[in-house]
């Protein structure tokens, strides 16, 4: 292999590793791909682990996006919050958890280091990003002043905001004004990285060929760090720490600069819920799916709901915010034109002598009665006529 195969491929394998974003369960990744299409997508099983898994960026060009959204990690009630929900909007397993419980009456002080939510300077939860984390804080500092009754009022709103599809679209609209001419330039570097470059330095050699090349390259990384610097700051004004590593990485880092976009894009709505991202992005029949799915998880989650050392106040906590999620939940999708009646009727049978199946996971047995075991023992549930 010779010294220019071997550079071409050390950065190849460098883009491939850019390509690559750790997502947390709880949330999804929505993929835009070459044709234009935006497909959901959860953490992967095989790459991954308890807490969390691989998704892949569309890696040639035309390149698309990846935005990630995540449900709330905390169960707020009118007198507490409680750093645990039962519900998951992935498929399987419930992810580990700190279960934290504090009254609003004991919170004093509520501050964000790096991903660290604390409470009086305690551990609350340890979010899936700086911008996921420093939101939470805000809807904390939003709720502590208020009464009880006034707190419920606002734990509703801020959960309807979550939904708000308008919005949404309205920051999507706002990115989109940078995000497209970075994703242009984006394009434009992969070509010059694996085949202008390369060829150059074939013809031309490395003596004569590496000073063009490299302004070459420079204009490209200087232009790209300029356009999202400024879109990051009017997209995330409170984030300089991290605009500043990124606008270093992709000043420095060609692989890292050919996904800038992704950089600019991938954390802009995690303030919102996925279910509403899904209803933007999503095909309707897609969007069914995953609404079916998420209105399962809210009705009947995997047992145990709460952990058995939560105090009675956390889990109190936990049943009001998931009712009152189910409540917004399902007034969102039929909103949207979906019948609950009919996005909750029971699957298909996928053989003529299955009896019952798991309301959760909809795993179907031939048993008339028992229990679903990979949903913690959750009660099954019989076919119309079995």
């Amino acid at each position: 292999m010779s010294e220019l195969q071997l550079m071409v491929l050390v950065l190849a394998v460098i883009y491939g590793w850019e390509c690559l974003a750790w997502l947390r369960r709880g949330g999804v990744a929505f993929r835009k791909d070459w044709r234009g299409h935006w497909r959901l997508a959860h953490p992967a099983a095989v790459l991954g682990n308890q807490t969390g898994g691989v998704v892949v960026a569309q890696p040639l060009p035309p390149l698309g996006y990846l935005v990630t959204a995540y449900q709330s990690p905390l169960s707020f009630s009118p007198d507490g919050v409680f750093s645990y929900v039962a519900q998951c909007v992935n498929p399987g397993w419930r992810p580990p958890q700190a279960a934290r419980y504090f009254s609003f009456a004991e919170i004093k002080t509520i501050t964000v280091v790096n991903r660290q939510v604390r409470l009086n300077n305690t551990l609350l939860l340890s979010a899936a990003s700086v911008y996921q984390a420093e939101h939470l804080a805000g809807q904390l500092r939003q709720l502590l002043p208020l009464d009880p009754a006034r707190r419920a009022n606002a734990i509703r709103a801020l959960q309807r905001d979550s939904l708000d599809t308008k919005a949404i679209q309205r920051r999507w609209e706002a990115f989109l004004v940078t995000g497209n001419r970075l994703r242009w330039l984006a394009n434009g570097l992969l070509a010059y990285l694996f085949v202008l470059a390369p060829a150059g330095f074939w013809y031309f050699g490395f003596v004569r060929g590496w000073l063009p090349l490299l302004l070459g390259l420079l204009a490209f990384t200087i232009t790209n760090t300029v356009l999202f610097h400024r879109a990051h700051r009017r997209l995330y004004p409170e984030a300089d720490d991290d605009r500043l590593t990124q606008d270093c990485l992709i000043l420095l880092a060609p692989a890292t600069s050919a996904r800038s976009h992704d950089a600019l894009a991938r954390h802009l709505l995690e303030p919102f819920h996925p279910l509403a991202v899904a209803q933007l992005f999503l095909p309707v029949a897609e969007f069914r799916t995953f609404a079916r799915r998420v209105v399962l998880e809210l009705r009947h989650p995997c047992l145990p709901v709460c952990p058995a050392t939560a105090p009675a106040r956390a889990a109190a906590a936990e049943v009001w915010s998931r009712t009152a999620w189910l409540t917004e939940v399902e007034a969102f999708v039929a909103k949207h034109g979906i019948s609950l009646p009919e996005l909750l009727r029971p699957p298909e049978r996928t053989e003529p002598g299955v009896q019952s199946y798991c309301p959760r996971c909809e795993a179907q047995f031939t048993a008339a009665t028992g229990e679903c075991t990979d949903c913690g023992g959750l009660p099954l549930v019989r076919f119309p006529g079995a």
